[in-house]
């Protein structure tokens, strides 16, 4: 049986190293590389394809790979990890952007990978150090709106708003990702706005809270607008049921 072979430090043709994906490098980064070069080596996977053709696949260094280019450099530093499968270069994905700033784009294709592979959270989180919560919340990015994604992917949309939008359903993110679309904008307020409109109390249930019982009165207060009540008689109306459960509660 061979032995793993081990990995090895190469200067790479930035030609070799394919798209990069999520957020992109800032303009103080791009001009640092164009004045020092690229001076923390990316990670590159050996990989073969069906056809037997060897490739390198990015596993860590999107922005560093993005910014060199954008700086107009031709080659860049790399450590090179030999012959691993597609689930090895998932799992060191993982692995490598739970220690530092992670991108959530080559976090969501690994832990698809993964899946693929046919390995369990529980088991992603176990060999990654990932955090169920972390799982759960890139899995979503497989049911988001195709622009709301791309948007992502290129770095257009911040995650911190993707995360919020891929909790409303589809017919929200179809809304935001048309405005998306149109002005080539998506921030936190717009996505807020839409959950607004899909965030129901739970029926017969009391409110655990100062923001839940806020709402509820919202949501009061425009049922009595509907049936044509004016300020006075809604407050008249609240009162009057505040003093029967006072009431009641008093003869308990």
């Amino acid at each position: 049986m061979d032995e793993q072979q081990p990995a090895r430090f190469e200067t790479v043709p930035l030609e070799q190293i394919g798209k990069t994906w999520g957020p992109r490098p800032t303009d103080r980064m791009v001009q640092h590389v164009r004045r020092h070069g690229i001076l923390s080596p990316v990670l590159l996977a050996e990989t073969t394809d069906d056809d037997g053709v060897l490739g390198l696949r990015l596993v860590d260094g999107n922005r560093r790979v993005a910014a060199a280019r954008e700086a107009g450099q031709t080659h860049i530093p790399a450590i090179i990890v030999p012959a691993v499968d597609d689930a090895e270069v998932a799992e060191l994905t993982l692995a490598v952007n739970t220690l530092r700033t992670n991108n959530p784009v080559t976090e969501w294709w690994a832990i698809d990978d993964l899946h693929q592979a046919g390995l369990r959270d529980a088991t992603i989180a176990e060999r990654t150090g990932m955090t169920p919560a972390t799982l759960k919340a890139r899995a979503r990015y497989g049911q988001l709106d195709p622009r709301i994604f791309s948007g992502l992917v290129y770095g257009r949309i911040a995650p911190s708003v993707v995360d919020k939008a891929a909790r409303l359903p589809l017919e929200a993110q179809e809304r935001i990702a048309e405005s998306f679309h149109e002005t080539g904008s998506l921030q936190t307020w717009q996505v807020e706005q839409e959950a607004k409109k899909f965030r129901q109390p739970r029926p017969g249930s009391a409110p655990q809270s100062l923001e839940d019982l806020t709402f509820q009165l919202d949501t009061l207060a425009a049922a009595a607008q509907a049936l044509g009540l004016d300020r006075d008689a809604f407050l008249h109306a609240a009162g009057e049921a505040f003093a029967r459960v006072q009431d009641e509660s008093d003869n308990d």
